[in-house]
């Protein structure tokens, strides 16, 4: 029976020993195969057969990626036998192949819609235990939900054969890219990869990723590839084949790491990969190279991006004469990109070669950590990236001098901290870094007697500056924020030893910094703790030391935040005197030292928030008196500095506050004129930026919000003047800005509420955007503002967004009369009651009651429009509740235009509600 049994079915003993052969070649390669051969020669023919049959269709050994001749892949698909409906799908065309199989585009029948369809290579079903790791890392890829990672949407098997269902993706691999780069110019590469999608205009968002020099637009692609991988290295899975043509640049923008093919989750250690190398030669670390399975961890997922970043940057690769039988200087020790193109910055340089480390242990210990130096060196901060040679000598010096090296390095963590951060904010890198020298010198001889405790602490706090993940300006904001907190904690334990001045001066640094901080991660209390403990300070320590200059300049950034503080709250007018008083100590310093930049950027900082300030108040006088100050102020910085990038940020911001007074006026040419201007001075300092690198050139976060809302401003005054294009342009502009800003630091509320925030204005207005454009602006405001509540439990400046966003959105519906009522109801409720939960809780402010009457009459003339399934009663408590609030305001300012306007259109929808038949 068993012999009629085998002789009936002798594939199983066929499928064995294919599986058998294939595990060979892993480790011999193709001679494997003759080998193979001579030792089963009843069966050699069939062996042959069937391996070359998957040679053929593309699956075993090194594959390039590129996109195979439609002959080839046709026949490929022949060989695999695929039908061309199966399931729930219909296959169209295939769009690529391999070293996981072939890849079609196919309509997804049920919803109509097209998505890629992989079909896995044939040794997952031939190979011992394969399948079982390939259904353990299917389920684990498709658990992954980031933009940066395609999407598997389903799974299956066809006639044998394994295949997973993915998003479709409209994009360009990063290899085609390179390749369509390295024919252009030096500098026309920008636009060269903008070019490589010419059968149609670029979206907004891919025009964005890609201006300014090539190296700013790599590290953009590649920031978006390490926020993808330390995604999956949080869930456990490694990539293990990073290398651009895995990564697909898309038409919106997106950078999508594709093929997890080679990918492993930490818990399957035990099961084997068989029928291909564990990467692609000349992108794999050397680590891949060992028979460790082990050795392979998230640094090596690191060193594929940071080769494939070499790539980007030089536009050839690091080794390309790499093999499987590489010795081990082939591996290691790339040409430095800087050798190749003089053009690239020594900080890029810094992180390509860090992430290429051959040394695990000396590259970045995450993709996260690598992301964070992307981040830094994107808006001109200090990288953390220490070059393999200076990490060596450095600690061979501290081998040699290890005490002196521990003083010296927790003094200069801690110190670095603050005046780097200090300098981010006020143009002064090189001095306070300096002050930051001779602080470390001069501390380590007072504390000479309390040097274990005090160090100690301090120590504490240059463990956490080394976190990997700690963006130390402006990326991962909470870690910064507890770093600070132990650095003031150990300045407070040092001045209860001794009470110096120069540790009074850090501590107010750092609480000043602690303010910035818990300000842009939304803290408001926190925030204001901070800056009131610094201003008394500041207070105290002035009064000590009046000719202090330092210290009168702590108290006058002091007092402008405190001035900023109570714009944020909304407590009326209480910013006026914080920031009159920090004018006028600024006036006082100018004087003093007429020849100091630093004394009349913070002037001019004060004066325009406050001519801006009394604009709103419509006092005149005032309002020139400051832009005056202000004027003054920039012509002395451009008469000192014109070269700097800072002077024409601040040109930039003083016309941004320009535009706004033109705007409060009513002089829309002012303030169009003033925008461009704004714009125009951005654009002269990232110029000097992308030529010097050098000195306190950056463009700071701050910058690229101020552009942002200046194209937002653009677009609502182009709509005044009936050009639709325009707005359309610079109002596409302005969300295209904020949406990079928030995919670079996701962890900062005010970026997030930014972008819905002019989301919300841009779907407000008609004109700019269809309709459906429109609706789409609002309903992703929406989803940030709830996601926002939702994080901070019970956020008010969220639930005032939100309202904001609600309203506009039931407006744009009754407007276009596609009215739901359900729907239009429950949201007008969820606004109202934002409203009266934000109504209370600054006064109440006039605004306040104005936008709750406001959504009020919405909500009574939703009722009016649904005619007859109207609830009239419900109309008239709205209409009701609405003019009372107005008459609150209207008591207080009977002057106000905009209670004037709403009430007199209250009174239309209550005329309208009387005349259809209300009786009131």
């Amino acid at each position: 029976m068993d012999d009629r049994s085998a002789s009936r079915d002798p594939a199983p003993t066929l499928r064995d020993l294919v599986a058998a052969c294939l595990e060979r070649m892993d480790v011999d390669g193709d001679a494997a195969l003759d080998a193979f051969c001579s030792a089963h020669p009843e069966h050699a023919d069939e062996i042959r057969r069937r391996v070359q049959k998957l040679d053929r269709i593309g699956i075993l050994g090194e594959t390039s990626g590129a996109l195979p001749s439609g002959s080839r892949l046709n026949h490929a698909a022949a060989d695999l036998d695929i039908p061309v409906e199966f399931d729930d799908y219909r296959l169209r065309e295939p769009i690529g192949a391999g070293g996981m199989g072939v890849v079609y585009v196919a309509e997804q029948r049920s919803l109509h819609r097209d998505v890629a369809i992989k079909f896995v290579r044939p040794d997952h079903v031939l190979v011992r235990s394969a399948r079982q790791r390939f259904d353990l890392e299917v389920d684990a890829v498709a658990k992954l939900d980031h933009p940066g990672i395609v999407k598997i949407l389903a799974r299956g098997e066809v006639r044998g054969l394994p295949y997973y269902v993915m998003e479709l993706l409209d994009g360009i691999d990063l290899g085609r890219v390179i390749d369509h780069v390295r024919k252009a110019p030096a500098q026309k590469r920008t636009k060269a990869a903008l070019e490589a999608f010419a059968d149609q205009e670029p979206d907004a968002r891919l025009e964005e990723l890609l201006r300014g020099p090539w190296h700013d637009a790599a590290f953009r692609i590649v920031l978006q590839v390490a926020s993808a991988l330390q995604h999956a290295h949080e869930r456990g899975i490694l990539h293990r084949d990073v290398k651009p043509t895995n990564i697909l640049l898309c038409r919106d923008g997106r950078v999508v790491l594709l093929d997890f093919g080679l990918a492993r989750h930490d818990e399957s250690h035990g099961l084997t990969r068989s029928g291909a190398n564990l990467g692609s030669i000349p992108y794999m670390a050397p680590e891949q190279f060992s028979d460790s399975v082990g050795s392979v961890t998230a640094r090596t997922d690191v060193y594929g991006l940071g080769v494939t970043l070499y790539e980007l940057l030089t536009l050839r690769r690091a080794f390309p004469e790499r093999s499987t039988t590489s010795t081990k200087a082939q591996l290691v020790n790339p040409t430095a990109p800087s050798r190749i193109d003089a053009k690239i910055p020594w900080d890029a340089e810094s992180v390509c070669l860090c992430a290429m480390d051959e040394d695990p242990a000396r590259r970045y210990s995450a993709a996260g950590a690598m992301a964070d130096d992307l981040r830094r060196f994107l808006a001109r901060q200090p990288i953390l990236a220490i070059r393999p040679h200076a990490a060596l000598r450095m600690r061979r010096w501290a081998e040699r001098h290890p005490a002196r090296a521990t003083a010296i390095v927790a003094m200069l963590a801690a110190g670095m901290l603050v005046a780097a951060g200090y300098a981010f904010l006020e143009n002064r890198r090189v001095r306070d870094l300096r002050a930051a020298l001779t602080e470390t010198r001069a501390a380590n001889e007072r504390a000479r007697e309390n040097l274990d405790g005090f160090l100690s602490a301090i120590n504490s706090a240059a463990v956490v500056l080394s976190d990997d993940k700690l963006d130390a300006l402006s990326g991962v904001a909470s870690l910064r924020k507890r770093a600070l907190e132990r650095i003031a904690s150990t300045c407070e334990q040092g001045l209860q030893h001794e009470d110096d001045a120069r540790l009074h001066a850090m501590l107010l640094k750092t609480r000043m910094l602690l303010y910035d901080v818990d300000l842009r991660l939304g803290n408001l209390d926190e925030a204001e703790h901070a800056i009131r403990a610094a201003t008394d300070a500041a207070e105290r320590l002035v009064a000590a030391h009046p000719d202090d200059r330092e210290m009168r300049h702590s108290l006058a950034l002091a007092l402008h935040r405190v001035g900023n503080l109570e714009i944020t709250k909304r407590n009326g007018r209480a910013y006026f005197e914080p920031w009159r008083r920090s004018v006028e100590v600024c006036e006082g310093l100018t004087r003093d030292d007429p020849d100091e930049p630093l004394y009349r950027t913070t002037l001019l900082r004060v004066a325009r928030r406050l001519a801006k300030a009394y604009a709103y108040v419509r006092d005149d006088d005032a309002t020139n008196h400051y832009l005056k100050l202000a004027d003054e102020s920039l012509a002395a910085l451009v008469a000192h500095q014109d070269d700097e990038a800072s002077t024409w940020l601040e040109a930039a911001y003083l016309d941004s506050h320009r535009g706004d007074i033109a705007d409060l006026r009513g002089d829309l040419d002012g303030a169009t004129t003033a925008y461009e201007s704004c714009v125009l001075h951005l654009d002269r300092a990232q110029a000097i930026v992308d030529r010097t690198r050098t000195g306190s050139n950056e463009i700071p976060l701050i910058a690229h919000e101020i552009r942002g809302l200046a194209e937002r401003q653009l677009a609502t005054f182009a709509l005044s003047r009936n050009d639709g294009d325009a707005a359309a342009r610079h109002g596409r502009a302005a969300v295209a800005i904020f949406a990079n800003l928030v995919a670079l630091h996701p962890e900062q509320t005010q970026l997030r509420r930014r972008l819905a925030s002019v989301r919300t204005r841009l779907g407000s207005v008609e004109g700019a955007l269809s309709t459906d454009e429109r609706r789409t602006m609002l309903r992703d405001a929406l989803a940030t503002w709830t996601s926002l509540i939702e994080e901070s439990g019970d956020g008010i400046s969220a639930r005032e967004g939100r309202a904001n966003t609600l309203s506009t959105l039931a407006e744009l519906e009754l407007g276009a009369r596609t009215i739901e009522a359900k729907t239009l109801r429950r949201d007008l409720d969820l606004a109202i009651e934002d409203r009266r939960v934000v109504l209370p809780t600054r006064g109440p402010h006039r605004v306040d009651r104005f936008n709750l009457a406001s959504t009020l009459g919405i909500a009574a003339r939703l009722e009016l429009t649904l005619g007859t399934d109207g609830d009239r009663t419900r109309a008239r408590t709205f209409l009701d509740e609405s003019q009372k609030l107005l008459d609150e305001n209207l008591a207080a300012s009977p002057e106000s235009r905009m209670d004037q306007d709403l009430a007199r259109e209250l009174s239309r929808v209550r005329a309208e509600l009387v005349s259809s038949g209300d009786g009131r």
